[in-house]
């Protein structure tokens, strides 16, 4: 009885905002779907905001003499740190993921500070690295 009061309002409501016209939308799926699409326009921003070819460069210039930071590279000039094809293809990597990753300290690592716009450039050339998923026929 609560639940559907509280709809009745809510209802209610937005049909006096002119809104929605809920005779013919049903509230619940209009909600989903206006707050799926929110979620995928915002994600796909957060994804595209660096450089590749920036993030390349900076790569070469700080992290190359540890790291294997090529498509085509498999093995790092140190064994302990990971070739970047192999931290693009982790599972559940993302640019998240990967922001919070480098903002860490890491024991074998050398404590530097990576500069925001450096830092999206880097996240952006890693994740370019993880080969694009296509739809199997």
């Amino acid at each position: 009885m609560w639940r559907k009061k509280k709809t009745t309002i809510l209802s209610n409501s937005l049909r006096q905002m002119n809104l929605v016209k809920l005779d013919r939308v049903p509230l619940r799926p209009f909600l989903l779907l206006t707050l799926m699409t929110i979620a995928n326009l915002t994600g796909a921003v957060a994804q595209e905001t660096g450089n590749v070819q920036a993030g390349r460069e900076y790569a070469v210039r700080h992290c190359a003499s540890c790291h294997a930071i090529d498509g085509n590279e498999m093995q790092s000039p140190k064994p302990q740190a990971a070739p970047f094809t192999e931290i693009a293809v982790t599972p559940g990597m993302n640019a998240r993921a990967l922001k919070v990753w480098l903002s860490s300290v890491h024991k074998d690592m050398p404590d530097f500070i990576i500069e925001k716009s450096d830092m999206e450039n880097l996240i952006a050339y890693i994740i370019s690295l993880a080969p694009t998923k296509r739809p199997q026929l």
